[in-house]
């Protein structure tokens, strides 16, 4: 009997966890937005995981980074396997949104546009500067628990300048 409990709950608590752990990106997410919106100012914002959420959230555009709505021609860019800096400054696209673990110093990092833990793809990247960083936010206390680590959410003020 036991044997036979512990099956028929276990969809739900893996449920449970997952519907927890959709909840607290939600509610991060619209804590970040709320807190930055003056920040952002309605500028066109790319980002990749979680992009349908933060676009319901926030009044200005948003780029998917993972290409799910994109063109061909970004498509073909992301096959390249190369930095997007470029594509997304000729496209006037300047913060860059990202969940990523918490890092306390970086003088800078590549993002992993279609990240490698789900894909066998090579996908592009983004490297982004800590010079750049014009946001972060992190409220530990809800991801106790989720095994989520990217846990920060950062934004980044593309210097179109780079290469």
């Amino acid at each position: 009997m036991v044997i036979l409990t512990f099956l028929l709950l276990t969809p739900v608590l893996e449920y449970n966890a997952a519907n927890f752990r959709a909840r607290t990106y939600i509610k991060a997410t619209s804590e970040f937005v709320e807190e930055y919106t003056d920040l952002l100012a309605n500028r066109n914002v790319a980002i990749g995981d979680r992009a349908g959420q933060f676009s319901y959230l926030y009044s200005g555009n948003v780029f998917q980074l993972e290409g799910l709505v994109s063109g061909v021609d970004y498509l073909e860019e992301l096959k390249k396997g190369e930095d997007l800096r470029q594509y997304l400054c000729a496209r006037d696209i300047g913060i860059i949104v990202d969940y990523e673990p918490p890092r306390l110093e970086y003088d800078s990092m590549n993002l992993n546009i279609i990240d490698p833990n789900l894909s066998s793809a090579k996908g592009a990247t983004l490297r982004v500067y800590a010079h750049e960083e014009i946001a972060r936010y992190e409220n530990i206390e809800d991801w106790i628990g989720t095994g989520i680590q990217n846990t920060m959410i950062y934004a980044w003020q593309l210097e179109c300048s780079k290469t």
